[in-house]
């Protein structure tokens, strides 16, 4: 009874550290994807698990903010708030910028106890649109980069 009890206590205690190595923090643009993914400005994208397999992903999301009068404005302090905090533990950071504001940024994290990285992508567009991605996975950046910029063959139709 005391050899159950004692090795209970011994496994609860060891499973919260195991979990703080293996689960990244969310970063603050995640919670600015879902915050605003039901926003009647917005275009919310999760990519479904055949898209997910062929980018060795294991999510991806993406928020297109519509400009839309007094909503945008708010949106776009969270949104740059968000990227400010997570610019700060990027690994890696590529930014344009022009007249002192973000049009477009590239992101990654990485963690040393996981093999999973996340990437972040921003976009402004002249339009006033705000583009979010968060893609999170086993790929390295020059992988990520390649993938997304090959175009693939059609599928073959089915009869």
């Amino acid at each position: 009874m005391y050899r159950q009890i004692i090795l209970s206590l011994l496994l609860l205690s060891v499973l919260p550290l195991r979990a703080q190595t293996e689960v990244q923090p969310p970063l603050q643009t995640q919670q600015v994807i879902q915050r605003y993914r039901r926003a009647k400005n917005a275009v919310y994208v999760e990519l479904g698990k055949d898209l997910l397999t062929r980018y060795d992903a294991s999510y991806c999301y993406t928020l297109q903010l519509l400009p839309s009068g007094k909503e945008l404005e708010a949106q776009w302090s969270d949104v740059e708030q968000a990227l400010d905090t997570d610019r700060k533990i990027a690994s890696i950071i590529k930014e344009q910028i022009e007249r002192g504001r973000l049009l477009g940024a590239y992101y990654r994290f990485s963690s040393k106890d996981s093999k999973i990285h996340r990437y972040l992508l921003y976009s402004y567009d002249n339009r006033g649109v705000i583009t979010l991605v968060s893609i999170g996975g086993t790929l390295q950046t020059e992988e990520l980069i390649q993938r997304i910029l090959t175009p693939k063959s059609p599928t073959p139709k089915r009869k």
